[in-house]
């Protein structure tokens, strides 16, 4: 055993869920496990995605050996178009995830350095190599294909992380997780598992994904009219039990989505996805078809420009939801997501339909194992040291109960958060430093720090409004105001906004007027009508806008 530490640093994932991203690191070398984003929530106006602040990986790249990846959702593989093309390293996953990847990196709206490094595809129980680093991917059930845990061999130790998991006893593929590997791991001797957190403070196991497709079964062969199934877009499984469902029925299944779409296809060309010989599946919206329809579609965050939200808005252009019309919504709301998805239940509600959209019956099981399955699979692996991943705090602090009740010994559990650095060993374990971490925004074509100012302006115009004062002076500045305008945008209503508006462009005028005879520099003076139009506005409506003044030189 090596006397130098293993050091683990998270970089996502952590005290939040999504972003999942962990820097492991031996000697001069590290693996990069999992890139992934966050789906904005709560108030960021005008935010695309959420990273990872991954400045730790790049100002480290030449230290870089490979990527390596659990599976292929969103939350683990979402950063790596805006990652690949600045390191140019190996990227290692399985079958599914990569293709996920690939066709993540083939988006024409995908403004970034194209990747021209490798893509190695790990099968499972078959080691691979890199650095200092053995790394083999262990099968584990999830609410994707092909999702696994990984074992990586060091020469300080083995680390285990669990990647996302749980052990369905009747997963629809038929691929178990692979216990029995885990437990040989174990008994090789595990230095540190790093395991899911996501459902720890739920009891018991988890509802098997075998249960959600009788479900679906009943309701879709027992549904009068057209049926609705919402669900995200990468579970093949669930989106397979819909397929076999309306097969079973006599139904057509149709894809609406873009992602959906794709994802089906990539799906059913490298044999995940199949089809029943006599069922049409198709990915478009037909002009006729009766009430033997069943609808694939995305929107079941309630996002705005998802099919299902066009449709319950009446805004689709050629999908219209009828009285009669069953919809399921065969999927969990991402915390954060709650109003916007409500609102589409209740609108969907309103055009007559009938809406599936909580248990019971069983319409929908997280992919992620409850309290017990997360015992089960710490005493298979029997690490020394423990770090929960994978969930916000409250699912960390719950799964290192866990662990300490499973065996780990008091104080071998850490509870990290973004940038922390475990040293880990045989002869002990502590965290030792700290490395630059955090979120970044993806908003369009930028990219910045999520304390950049300008999500603050965006929060304050969208709470107060903004006032935009346009000022002409003569040049040289010195004499009078010629003519302000001012436009108030959010701050009041009709006749209202426009008496205020006017009474703002007095003030400026009388501001000018008063001091024409030692006008302050231009700065200064912007600055001077800016707080009169602000105060003038707060005081009549009892909020601060955000003003912007422009001072156009007008030339005799």
């Amino acid at each position: 055993m090596s006397s130098k530490p293993l050091r683990i640093i998270p970089l996502g994932g952590v005290g939040t869920f999504g972003m999942n991203c962990t820097v492991i690191e031996y000697g001069g070398s590290m693996i990069l496990v999992d890139a992934g984003l966050k789906i904005p929530q709560g108030n960021m106006p005008g935010v695309d995605l959420i990273l990872p602040d991954l400045s730790y990986v790049l100002d480290n790249a030449h230290r870089l050996e490979g990527v390596f990846l659990t599976h292929g959702h969103e939350d683990h593989i979402g950063a790596l178009p805006y990652l690949l093309g600045r390191i140019q390293k190996p990227v290692y996953g399985t079958a599914f995830t990569l293709a996920l990847v690939r066709e993540r990196l083939a988006d024409p709206d995908r403004d970034a350095e194209p990747f021209d490094g490798p893509m190695v595809q790990l099968l499972f129980t078959e080691a691979v190599t890199c650095g200092p680093f053995t790394v083999e991917a262990v099968r584990v059930s999830h609410s994707i294909p092909d999702g696994a845990a990984l074992i990586i061999d060091t020469p300080a130790g083995t680390v285990v992380h669990s990647g996302d998991f749980k052990y369905d006893p009747q997963p629809l593929d038929g691929h178990r997780i692979d216990e029995d590997r885990l437990s040989r791991a174990g008994d090789g001797g595990v230095l540190c598992l790093l395991c899911d957190s996501t459902n720890a403070d739920r009891p018991g196991i988890t509802a098997s994904e075998s249960e959600v497709s009788r479900t679906l079964k009943e309701l879709i062969g027992g549904a009068e009219g057209r049926v609705f199934v919402t669900t995200f877009a990468s579970h093949i499984h669930r989106i397979q039990s819909v397929v076999d469902a309306a097969s079973h029925s006599g139904r057509t299944v149709v894809m609406e989505g873009r992602r959906m779409i794709a994802n089906c296809e990539l799906a059913a060309r490298l044999g995940y996805l199949r089809s029943p010989s006599g069922v049409p599946v198709s990915s478009g919206t037909p002009a006729e078809g009766g009430d033997r329809i069943v609808f694939l579609v995305t929107g079941s965050q309630g996002e705005p420009m998802s099919a299902l939200s066009r449709i319950a808005r009446d805004e689709h252009p050629d999908i219209k939801i009828k009285k009669g019309d069953t919809v399921i919504f065969s999927s969990r709301v991402i915390p954060g997501n709650e109003l916007t998805t409500a609102f589409i239940i209740d609108q969907l509600f309103r055009r007559g339909a009938r809406v599936h959209y909580q248990s019971p019956p069983t319409i929908h099981t997280s992919g992620h194992g409850n309290a017990q399955e997360i015992d089960r699979m710490i005493r298979s692996v029997r690490p020394r040291y423990f770090v929960p991943v994978h969930g916000d705090f409250r699912q960390l602090t719950a799964c290192a109960r866990l662990a300490l009740a499973a065996g780990v010994p008091t104080g071998n559990e850490f509870i990290m958060d973004p940038g922390d650095v475990l040293e880990v060993s045989a002869e002990g374990a502590g965290l030792v430093d700290s490395v630059p971490a955090g979120m970044m925004m993806v908003d369009g074509d930028m990219m910045t720090a999520f304390e950049d100012p300008i999500l603050r302006d965006r929060r304050q115009i969208s709470r107060a409004g903004v006032v935009f004062v346009a000022v002409s002076v003569p040049s040289p500045i010195g004499g009078p105001a010629v003519s302000p305008d001012v436009h108030s945008v959010g701050v009041a209503q009709g006749e209202a906004a426009r008496q205020l508006d006017e009474q703002a462009a007095r003030s400026v005028s009388e501001l000018l007027d008063h001091g024409r005879s030692a006008v302050p520099p231009v700065e200064a003076l912007k600055e001077e009508i800016r707080l009169t139009v602000r105060s003038l506005y707060r005081k009549t409506t009892g909020k601060r806008p955000w003003v912007v003044v422009a001072m156009l030189e007008k030339r005799e």
